[in-house]
């Protein structure tokens, strides 16, 4: 890997740059131009410390219209802020589109994101209410769920905060619910058994967000997909809108 010369002649400290900056992208290059490719640009971009990243970002800062002209507009249908948000140590709250911003330097490069689906599926990181509003308020639209992983260990309790959850008219989704065989063989009826009790509070005006893993080393999971299946027919209604 490194820059190859192109060519007998070229500026000797040109040459040279290129070369520093080709061993540190560890990209080939067989041109000095070719070092401007975005997959090069990219990995020296992410060489960058934060607070030069954020000088960069302030002084050669995209206009609005650059923006939205640009770049691809995208909706992520599927994220967990809650988790993200403890990973990466900052708070959901009316400045989440700055954070998420400073924490992922390509994200208002590479797409211009309208919206997110966030799934809340841990009872312990639940939104309280002025939180859903609060999202909602920014277009973080919030699912409700009970993982089927976590089926052994919810009590009474955090069913009936799913429950008074799913009555807010900010949540827009059910799930992610569904069956997980990728855990012990001893767990899977509860996981059954939870899905049947949850799937009574389910309403027409929900998305039905499905979570459906087989067991590890089955390839196409055809075993827990029939199981889901079953458990759907005659509950969930055939109009029932699912992600």
């Amino acid at each position: 890997m490194g820059y190859t010369l192109h060519g007998a002649s070229g500026n000797p400290s040109q040459i040279e740059a290129a070369g520093a900056l080709a061993r540190a992208s560890g990209e080939e290059a067989v041109a000095f131009l070719d070092l401007l490719h975005w997959s090069i640009l990219t990995k020296l971009w992410a060489l960058l410390p934060v607070n030069e990243q954020e000088c960069f970002r302030s002084t050669y800062a995209l206009s609005l219209e650059e923006r939205e002209s640009r770049w691809p507009e995208a909706v992520d249908s599927h994220c967990h802020l809650d988790r993200w948000s403890r990973r990466v140590n900052v708070n959901l709250d009316i400045n989440i589109w700055n954070s998420m911003a400073r924490m992922s330097p390509l994200l208002d490069i590479e797409t211009n994101l309208r919206a997110v689906v966030t799934n809340f599926c841990d009872p312990s990181t639940y939104p309280n209410n002025s939180l859903l509003e609060t999202l909602y308020g920014v277009r973080c639209f919030s699912t409700i769920s009970l993982h089927p992983k976590g089926a052994s260990k919810y009590t009474d309790a955090d069913i009936q905060k799913f429950c008074m959850l799913l009555e807010r008219p900010e949540v827009v989704g059910f799930g992610e619910v569904g069956l997980d065989h990728s855990v012990p063989y001893a767990e899977w009826l509860g996981q059954a058994i939870l899905l049947k009790r949850v799937f009574s509070f389910l309403k027409e005006r929900h998305v039905l967000v499905l979570h459906c893993r087989g067991a590890d080393g089955e390839i196409h999971g055809k075993e827990v997909h029939m199981c889901l299946l079953s458990i759907m027919l005659g509950v969930v209604s055939p109009e029932q809108r699912i992600h």
